[in-house]
């Protein structure tokens, strides 16, 4: 199926939706796509409620949210959904308009008297209440513009943003990225690491030779704590698909242990911690090896997943911010 056959096949669906459901049509889209990204693990549970509004000079718009227990990320969803026939572009201007709204929002949350003006019975209370009770355990605000549009080829990334030094991450899911990623094989969106933004040398690594066949290349590596903890903190949860999203609250004995191991500021706790965790297993499907004379390392390597070892990822990364998350 071609992209435009997709987005005419999608967007017919959402309208059938709508009118069985008695709904508006860019709300059924907003649901349709979220759900579509929680299949894809992308997000977890999530909350739609759309509102508008200003705070101050400033208008802001959210149409969802969605808060991942296990990297501690707050998702806000914006739509900008046109259902016209021919497909339209999404430019970079406008994606900094949609951006702000939700960056107000959230500041209207956290810095201004949103608690006390936005009406209680209202769906995006709870989601005011939630921004706010959060705000201390939130470590990264996701914000996702999700559109039946085609992004602009000239929008590559967005600077560096923050809400009261919390970083913003910036998503867009455009028509054509559902399509590429709900029409691949598996479902999935590959992610490519480039180890040298981690590591200057990336990870030495030797080659288990006997383990090793004509069509898989199995590699021994020692990765130190904190650069896997940079990595869930950039990618989150996204590296734990083939492990199901298993991490459990700190709370959970096995993990308070492991938590013990990561903050012991000395003594034999903290020097065993090596062999107290037994490592990670990952997969990938790719991987670029370089070799000098001090031995093999990885410099990259794409589609990564830790198939075994999410527990004490999200834990090296979860304590070095606060106790608990």
């Amino acid at each position: 199926m071609e992209l435009n056959s997709f987005r005419k096949e999608y967007l017919e669906n959402v309208k059938t939706i709508a009118a069985a459901e008695n709904e508006g049509t860019v709300n059924t889209f907003v649901k349709t796509v979220l759900e579509d990204l929680q299949s894809l693990n992308i997000i977890p549970d999530f909350e739609t409620c759309f509102s508008i509004g200003r705070n101050g000079r400033r208008n802001y718009r959210v149409d969802g949210y969605s808060f991942d227990d296990y990297d501690c990320s707050m998702s806000l969803f914006i739509a900008d959904y046109s259902g016209e026939p021919e497909t339209e572009t999404l430019i970079k201007t406008e994606a900094n308009i949609l951006f702000d709204k939700l960056n107000t929002f959230v500041d209207g949350c956290l810095n201004g008297n949103f608690r006390n003006e936005i009406e209680i019975s209202t769906p995006v209370y709870d989601m005011v209440e939630q921004i706010i009770r959060l705000k201390n355990t939130t470590r990264k605000y996701r914000f996702f513009i999700i559109t039946d549009k085609i992004m602009s080829e000239k929008i590559s990334t967005f600077p560096f943003s923050s809400i009261n030094d919390i970083p913003i991450e910036f998503n867009i899911w455009d028509i054509s990225r559902l399509y590429r990623v709900l029409s691949s094989g598996d479902g999935h969106e590959p992610v490519e690491i480039d180890f040298s933004k981690f590591s200057l040398k990336g990870l030495p690594c030797l080659e288990a030779s006997d383990a090793s066949t004509d069509d898989i290349k199995c590699y021994l590596c020692v990765i130190p704590g904190s650069v896997l903890a940079d990595l869930y903190d950039t990618y989150g949860s996204v590296l734990l698909e083939g492990n199901v999203r298993s991490f459990l609250s700190t709370k959970v004995k096995v993990n308070k242990n492991i938590r013990k191991t990561i903050i012991e500021a000395d003594g034999e706790t903290k020097r065993m911690f090596f062999a107290y965790n037994n490592g990670i297993s990952a997969t990938a499907t790719s991987a670029s090896i370089s070799e000098n004379s001090q031995g093999k390392y990885v410099t990259s390597i794409k589609n990564l997943q830790i198939v075994n070892g999410g527990q004490t990822t999200a834990s090296l990364s979860n304590t070095r911010y606060k106790n608990t998350c």
